[in-house]
């Protein structure tokens, strides 16, 4: 369901966005899942209490009362997020104290950095500021955000292949929208804590992040783990299976009606 609250330039404010969620929460039927491309960094000390109030009541309404997964980006400024951060951009560069980035600062919300095909974290990414904060100061995961192709307004090709958090927050929304189909009522903790089981943890991704890459398969293992899903065939041909020790089926009691039912056939069909 494509919810536009940001102009064609890519800007746009709160106001765009809590409608655009108002619409999401209104819709028949409600989208399982909310992908949100998109991120405004700001010093701490400027936030506004009373937005942040009103914002992050929405976010809570759509994660507890809609039962919807709700991913967020984590910005593309190569910032430690809750520290210094030295932007450079605009006419007048300015150091920020307690560099933030919304709604990736939101209670609830998963928020999401980006790795880089050799396993590092996109050096574009936020990242974790590792100092002790009030809040939390790191993203939830990191997913492949480097070199991805896309869609691009029609008058510029169409397709473009582009990079950044925006580019791997809806990696992970795609792998929650996958488990949504097969477990509907899947919460945000859940899968949260699913991802986090399923993720990969190269060393200097972990050391600078504090969070390593998603992985679908191991995922996919943990979700089969954590519920009465199976898990009864390999990865599919062409893909990397971790050292992971697959679940078995579960005789009955399956969507598929079938005793041979598994989640990759689940997923994959």
């Amino acid at each position: 369901m494509p919810i536009k609250v940001l102009g064609k330039d890519g800007s746009g404010g709160f106001q765009s966005i809590e409608k655009g969620m108002r619409f999401a929460m209104r819709s028949n039927p409600k989208p399982d899942v909310l992908s949100l491309s998109l991120g405004v960094g700001l010093e701490y000390s400027d936030l506004d209490a009373s937005a942040k109030t009103l914002v992050n009541e929405l976010f809570r309404r759509a994660i507890e009362d809609h039962n919807m997964i709700v991913v967020v980006a984590a910005g593309n400024e190569a910032c430690p997020l809750g520290a210094v951060c030295k932007d450079q951009g605009g006419i007048f560069p300015k150091t920020i104290s307690e560099y933030i980035v919304l709604p990736c600062l939101y209670e609830g919300v998963i928020c999401v950095g980006a790795s880089s095909p050799d396993e590092s974290l996109a050096n574009y990414s936020n990242f974790s500021g590792k100092v002790e904060k009030s809040y939390r100061s790191t993203a939830h995961i990191n997913a492949p955000g480097t070199d991805i192709y896309s869609t691009w307004p029609v008058e510029l090709g169409s397709y473009k292949t582009i990079s950044g958090t925006s580019m791997a927050t809806p990696y992970v929304a795609g792998v929650a929208a996958l488990f949504k189909s097969v477990k509907k009522d899947l919460t945000q903790d859940e899968f949260l804590r699913i991802i986090q089981s399923g993720q990969v943890n190269p060393e200097a991704m972990v050391e600078k992040s504090e969070v390593g890459r998603l992985d679908l398969y191991k995922a996919t293992v943990a979700l089969g783990t954590d519920t009465d899903l199976g898990l009864g065939v390999p990865a599919p041909d062409g893909y990397t299976e971790p050292a992971v020790t697959p679940v078995e089926a579960p005789e009955s009691g399956n969507s598929s009606g079938s005793a041979d039912f598994s989640l990759w056939s689940a997923i994959c069909s």
